[in-house]
C-alpha cells in the first residue's frame, strides 16, 4: 500500500508492524470493512512519519543542490531529532 526506500531497513520492520496491527484489527471487528478502516486509522500517521523521513534522507543522499540538502537537513532536525526514534515504535499486542 506504500513505498519504502531501499535503505534504513524499514521495509521488513514496517511489514511486521502492519501484520500485527492488521491481525489485531481483524480479530476485534466482526466486519472486514470496519477492521480495515481501524487499521488505516492506526497506521496512517506512522506511515506518514516514516515515508517523510525516507524521502528526506533519500533526497539528501541523491541531490547535488546545496539548497535542497540544507532544506532536507532542516526538515530532519526539526521533525526527526531522535535518530533512532522510529525503531522504538510499539505496535501493541497481538
Amino acid at each position: 500500500m506504500y513505498v519504502m526506500g531501499p535503505f534504513l531497513g524499514q521495509g521488513g520492520s514496517i511489514a511486521l508492524e502492519d501484520a500485527i496491527v492488521l491481525a489485531r484489527c481483524l480479530a476485534t471487528q466482526r466486519r472486514a470493512e470496519v477492521a480495515l478502516d481501524q487499521y488505516i486509522g492506526e497506521r496512517r500517521m506512522r506511515l506518514v512519519q516514516i515515508s517523510t523521513k525516507t524521502y528526506a534522507i533519500g533526497t539528501l543522499l541523491e541531490t547535488s543542490s546545496v539548497v535542497v540538502k540544507l532544506l532536507c537537513i532542516v526538515l530532519k532536525v526539526i521533525f526527526f531529532r531522535d535518530r533512532l526514534g522510529h525503531t522504538r515504535y510499539d505496535c501493541g499486542h497481538l
